[in-house]
């Protein structure tokens, strides 16, 4: 299970429609369940849960090019399988104005579109 949650790059904006391959409903509808108990699920290494390493460096480099675009201001991701989280990371700013840096327990604006 790949949940990708993402800020805006402008206050005030929802998520930007040029991260098609995510699909702001697919972000929605992941991120909620996970957030609730994200402190809860036990962390391994990604060959554990039967992942590489390598290959989870890819979401990392996706959402730094992202980032970079300006597409979005920065981002979290996690990965989790078998119960445990393989990766979980927090890239860019929660906030360009003041340069606040992403964190992992950072609180996300939803909306519908």
């Amino acid at each position: 299970m790949i949940t990708v949650a993402a800020q805006p790059p402008i206050r005030g904006y929802f998520i930007s429609a040029r991260i098609g391959f995510l699909g702001a409903w697919y972000v929605a509808v992941m991120a909620l369940p996970l957030t609730s108990y994200a402190g809860a699920v036990p962390a391994g290494t990604p060959e554990e849960v039967g992942l590489s390493t390598e290959r989870l460096q890819r979401v990392t480099q996706v959402m730094s090019k992202h980032i970079e675009a300006g597409d979005v201001a920065g981002a979290v991701t996690l990965v989790a399988r078998r119960g445990r989280i393989a990766h979980l990371e927090a890239q860019g700013f929660a906030d360009i104005e003041s340069r606040t840096p992403m964190s992992t327990d950072n609180i996300f604006r939803l909306a519908s579109m």
